[in-house]
């Protein structure tokens, strides 16, 4: 009973005190008729905006920083799920982690694209 008050709780706090993010907040890129779109906050961002997303994200996805970088959070994560992983919500937790990863390097290589493609 007292997981599930602190669960209840907890949950309450989230959501009053921070500002969640919605879809017409996160970067799109829609294909269609009259070719690649890419929206911001409900905004078709301009040809020059786009291209300047693009280049920076083709410069961070060939940044060798950025591959240490990844390296590192990927270490951390296996590091966290599997030796010093206890609980389930170890395994939890390493995964999150993986998966927030997994979505950044998702859209550099989207955004990146668009260079080729434009």
């Amino acid at each position: 009973m007292k997981s599930y008050l602190q669960k209840v709780f907890i949950n309450l706090l989230v959501k009053h005190l921070f500002k969640f993010v919605t879809e017409k907040d996160i970067l799109q890129v829609v294909k269609g008729a009259e070719g690649i779109k890419v929206l911001h906050r409900g905004r078709e961002l301009t040809r020059e905006q786009t291209m300047e997303m693009a280049s920076a994200a083709d410069s961070i996805k060939h940044n060798h920083f950025w591959k240490i970088l990844t390296n590192e959070v990927m270490y951390r994560a296996a590091e966290k799920m599997f030796y010093n992983g206890r609980t389930g919500d170890d395994l939890l937790g390493g995964k999150s982690i993986l998966f927030c990863l997994s979505v950044i390097q998702k859209k550099i290589d989207e955004i990146a694209l668009l260079m080729q493609k434009k």
